[in-house]
């Protein structure tokens, strides 16, 4: 059996049952610290949910470290810009209090791993010991010409969005974080070829998002739709230009005038839904498309349970639970072929849609969605071979053992020198 390492994991975000980031935290925490012992550095702000759910799976190769800053500097999180401001200063403090871990303990290797962000600052890279970075995502883009289409706060979004991009290149910190990795994971192929061109030596792809076996076992074990009666596409997100829900009403309305009983149900809250209800009134859809709102994470596995189809429209996610989640669901995909939703779909279990133009990408997508809609074998066979998809190459245990094979790589290198 291999060695037991010492592991420093930086996990701003790491909480349970939380889904994104959060859960990216504490999935990668909790399945590493059963193949190492681990010190999972974090905020304070997530003990109370953490602590929680080790009363009852406890974990004791799993030691947290808790560390916030002053509460005067809390009020800063108050917005996206005064948010970023605190996360960077957190990760300074967050490296003295890693450095002082470090000289008490000797890590073999430390790894930041949230935010799953590229061009975020972290300064782990500086301590003596090797360092790994990711999985980590950012290098995505929407191409120009569908940025007509966001609208104007969609598109000031991607213009503010090219500028933090072009600026990576003459970014100091993020160049010498990406000089002194050791291994850089990267969530998709787009953002690895980013890395790379930005000197990162050793770069891999691997996505962020996975589940739990059990995650799996008990969704599957939901009564769903038996795949007979009205088709139910369903769409689950927040509402913001760039994850491209305007296609998916407009596909939809392709769609329900072939099959009139469909019906098409968008779980999320944002600044998209005004423009959303706009579209479904001018397309005379409000009696099919349904506005759910924000729901837990729970009644969301229901709602897809409910369903038959995913319609996943997002230009550059890095990841996606949701998709997981639909697939554990058993519920085929169509996604574009881009970003995260293209690593995580194959040909087997949903339909990629190319990005082309805007009015082909309305109409692949009411193609997919009709040829899911009107083919009952497939979709049941895609969502059968989506499931297999998700527990033989998504499970935490899975993504736990890759990256614990890079470490020791890197500790059997360092140690050969």
């Amino acid at each position: 059996m291999p060695e037991r390492l010492k592991i420093l994991l930086s996990a701003y975000a790491c909480e349970p049952d939380r889904g994104s980031e959060p859960e990216v935290g504490w999935g990668l925490a909790t399945h590493l610290a059963q193949l190492h012992e681990v010190w999972i550095l974090t905020r304070s702000a997530n003990r109370p949910s953490i602590e929680n759910r080790l009363k009852d799976h406890p974990l004791p190769s799993a030691h947290w470290v808790y560390f916030d800053l002053p509460s005067w500097a809390r009020s800063w999180k108050q917005g996206e810009r005064g948010f970023l401001l605190y996360y960077f200063f957190w990760q300074i403090g967050a490296y003295f209090r890693a450095r002082a871990l470090h000289g008490s303990i000797g890590f073999d290797v430390v790894h930041h791993v949230t935010f799953v962000t590229y061009w975020l600052p972290t300064f782990l890279w500086m301590l003596p010991a090797p360092f790994v970075w990711g999985p980590v995502g950012g290098g995505d883009f929407i191409p120009a010409g569908f940025r007509a289409a966001l609208g104007w706060r969609g598109r000031l979004h991607e213009a503010l969005r090219d500028l933090v991009l072009a600026s990576d290149r003459i970014h100091p910190l993020l160049r010498l974080a990406l000089k002194n990795s050791r291994a850089t994971l990267a969530t998709t192929t787009e953002t690895g070829r980013r890395l790379r061109s930005l000197g990162a030596q050793h770069v891999e792809t691997l996505t962020q998002v996975a589940m739990t076996e059990d995650e799996v076992a008990r969704i599957a074990a939901r009564p769903g739709n038996p795949g007979q009666g009205p088709i139910r596409f369903i769409s689950v997100g927040r509402l913001i230009p760039w994850k491209g829900f305007h296609f998916a009403v407009s596909a939809f309305a392709h769609v329900q005038r072939i099959l009139p009983d469909s019906s098409y149900h968008i779980v999320g809250e944002g600044p998209e839904r005004r423009r959303l209800e706009r579209l479904t009134k001018e397309a005379g859809l409000e009696s099919h498309v349904s506005f759910l709102g924000w729901l837990s994470r729970r009644h969301v596995f229901g709602a897809i349970a409910e369903c038959d189809i995913l319609v996943y429209p997002s230009f550059h996610d890095s990841g996606c639970f949701v998709i997981l989640e639909a697939m554990a669901t058993g519920v085929p995909v169509v996604c574009l072929d881009v970003g995260g939703p293209s690593i995580l779909v194959s040909q087997d279990t949903g339909i990629r849609i190319p990005v082309s133009s805007p009015n082909r990408l309305v109409s692949d997508l009411a193609g997919a969605m009709l040829r899911l809609s009107e083919d009952t074998p497939l979709r049941m066979s895609m969502g059968r071979a989506a499931r297999d998809r998700v527990l033989s190459d998504f499970t935490w245990r899975d993504k736990a053992c890759r990256i614990s094979s890079i470490y020791e790589s890197i500790v059997a290198e360092e140690s050969s020198r």
